[in-house]
């Protein structure tokens, strides 16, 4: 089963395949949680959307020192420059020096989504 999700530009209609696992993901991510949970801080600098029709979201943000760039594909607005509590979803490091890590953000409302790191740099 999939969720389609439409979005409407300037006079026309553009129909979003969602998978059910990211349709989930997304539900979930809009459980209320303690900020408490959240120990890091993303110091979040700027954001863009993707050129194409996918529409990820790409933000350039700094976790522990370290300057990150995150991308989700379930957020359909431009991140505000600044401070946000976040955590570290998953994280997976091989023994070449290469890793893959999910930042979880916390909003001011609550809610809260997962951010894959595409980028990094010192």
């Amino acid at each position: 089963m999939r969720i389609l999700a439409a979005i409407t530009i300037g006079c026309g209609l553009l129909c979003v395949s969602v998978s059910p696992a990211l349709a989930q993901r997304y539900s979930q991510s809009q459980t209320k949680v303690s900020a408490s949970a959240f120990p890091l801080t993303a110091h979040v600098t700027g954001s863009h959307f993707s050129a194409d029709a996918q529409r990820i979201l790409f933000v350039d943000a700094t976790l522990n020192g370290q300057r990150e760039r995150l991308e989700t594909n379930v957020l359909f607005k431009l991140l505000a420059q600044g401070d946000y509590k976040a955590r570290v979803a998953s994280e997976h490091h091989d023994k070449d020096g290469g890793f893959s890590r999910t930042y979880e953000l916390l909003f001011p409302d609550g809610s809260h989504h997962l951010f894959n790191v595409v980028g990094t740099s010192e």
